[in-house]
């Protein structure tokens, strides 16, 4: 099992451990004032970016480190595209958000990476907490031992773990933003998102919070962890076994659920779903979360396929309609995007 796959489901093991862990009722904070002030920061806070390389517009990504809100330091590749094809810049921008246990590092990623930076958009993709260079040694156990020897101590320390790097993935992306701006050749008007899967229900939480972004497409996503769990295959099991309340855990994931959040997008949004997605139902979750985005949005479903887009062509599809909604959003000068 590759290690970011291990992450991956060490993240959803602790989740089906909430109910388990023993947790005292709070009051439940659901207005966007409330929530939204959760990933308010000093937007002067130094980012001490260090870069393993000169970062250049010839098409090849670079390393660097930056700093986050919470003193959390976040690896991330950046990439500028080829000044040959695409003249000296400024260029716009595209943050990609992996999926869960995916990281800046899976061929796949690299691989869209790639893709953008070659259609002319300069490309940020950054490991989510937990993830890639920040995996947790702790989660990495629990997959490999399990959860039964587990205290209740170490229980509530796992799951904190996993809760709080929701919200820090937020505020990991917002701080994305900020880094970019810095860059010289990147036009800081012209900076969009793209979100897959888990990357895409962040992504919409993301977008609902910071309005410096041109464009944010989301694909694969939802709204109301509840609803998401309570129907998503990867949980079937332990629903089966009746070891899990998903209401419960998306109570806890309140503060990063686009349920609160997606109704103040304020970008355009192309939203991609599968019309038999099972991992996060469309009939569900991805219904909500397209009922909550406003105007302008694309919405795009593919009736036939599930999470991975698999039926005929439709992932390919996908790609083109993503590269057409970035282009028209993103491309434009400056002046004339929205």
């Amino acid at each position: 099992m590759t290690p970011s796959i291990r992450y991956g489901l060490a993240a959803l093991a602790l989740l089906l451990l909430l109910l388990v862990a023993p947790v005292a009722a709070q009051p439940v904070a659901t207005d966007y004032e409330t929530l939204s002030a959760i990933y308010d920061y000093d937007p002067e806070l130094p980012l001490n970016a260090e870069w393993d390389d000169e970062l250049e517009a010839d098409g090849v990504p670079v390393r660097v480190v930056f700093d986050s809100v919470g003193g959390e330091r976040v690896p991330a590749l950046v990439g500028l595209p080829p000044a040959t094809t695409y003249g000296p810049g400024p260029y716009p921008a595209v943050i990609f958000g992996h999926g869960l246990g995916g990281s800046k590092d899976d061929s796949a990623y690299k691989g869209a990476m790639m893709i953008l930076l070659q259609n002319g958009f300069a490309t940020m993709l950054i490991d989510f907490p937990a993830h890639g260079e920040r995996s947790e040694p702790a989660l990495d156990a629990l997959v490999d031992d399990g959860a039964a020897s587990l205290s209740e101590a170490e229980i509530a320390t796992h799951l904190g773990t996993v809760l709080s790097g929701m919200t820090q993935a937020v505020k990991d992306l917002r701080r994305s933003v900020d880094l970019l701006q810095t860059i010289d050749l990147v036009d800081p008007e012209r900076i969009g998102y793209t979100g897959l899967s888990m990357g895409a229900i962040l992504g919409a939480t993301f977008s609902g919070v910071d309005d410096r972004l041109a464009c944010s497409a989301l694909i694969v996503g939802g709204a109301d962890w509840g609803e998401i769990l309570a129907g998503s295959q990867l949980t079937a099991d332990a629903r089966a076994s009746g070891a899990v309340d998903p209401r419960a855990i998306g109570a806890f994931l309140r503060e990063s659920d686009p349920m609160y959040f997606a109704d103040h997008i304020s970008a355009p949004t192309l939203l991609v779903f599968g019309g038999k997605d099972d991992v996060v139902p469309y009939e569900t979750a991805g219904k909500l979360l397209e009922s909550l985005v406003p105007e302008p949005k694309t919405v795009v479903v593919y009736e036939e396929s599930g999470h991975l887009l698999e039926h005929s062509g439709d992932r390919f599809q996908a790609i083109m309609v993503l590269n057409a909604f970035l282009t028209e959003h993103l491309l434009a000068p400056a002046e004339s995007v929205n």
